[in-house]
């Protein structure tokens, strides 16, 4: 019986694991275009690409909604994520929310795509099973967070998503 669970545990870990590897997107400079700010712009480059998909964060109907309470696809992404609640209990007695305008170090989103470096190792890093996020596209979302996270407005460096 105890082999049976541990086999059982295995393959839900495996399952959830797997669910949100996605195939490598090549990004041009073309997709970029035509933004009305920094957010449209990153959520088209990051969160369509690597965070809205089948079984990570496209719906409450993806397995591990349950877990994170987060979708980020749809009209309500910014307001999901602009001083948005946290599940994870360890974050939420960090003081953390999704997104704090003008603190990406206190933004629970920003440390889950920078795992590699952050003071906070809260659950998996993100996007799970997925191409971990370039260096210049960690550093446009730092300095978006940390200009406000405005929903409209260009405040981060474009080239950075290039």
């Amino acid at each position: 019986m105890k082999k049976l669970k541990i086999i059982a545990l295995l393959l839900c870990s495996t399952l959830t694991f797997y669910s949100c590897k996605k195939e490598t997107t090549t990004i041009t400079p073309e997709s970029h275009t035509n933004t009305s700010g920094s957010f449209e712009l990153m959520q088209k480059v990051v969160l369509t690409k690597s965070c809205a998909i089948s079984g990570c964060h496209a719906s409450v109907n993806d397995g591990a909604y349950k877990q994170h309470k987060l979708v980020l696809v749809g009209a309500d992404v910014y307001k999901n994520l602009f001083n948005g609640s946290v599940t994870n209990a360890k974050a939420i007695e960090a003081g953390l929310k999704q997104i704090i305008p003008k603190d990406a170090e206190k933004s629970f989103f920003y440390q889950k795509l920078n795992f590699a470096t952050t003071a906070y190792k809260f659950g998996n890093a993100m996007p799970l099973g997925a191409e971990p996020l370039t260096a210049n596209q960690l550093k446009f979302i730092k300095d978006w967070i940390d200009a406000g996270a405005p929903e409209k407005g260009h405040v981060a460096d474009e080239a950075l998503m290039h």
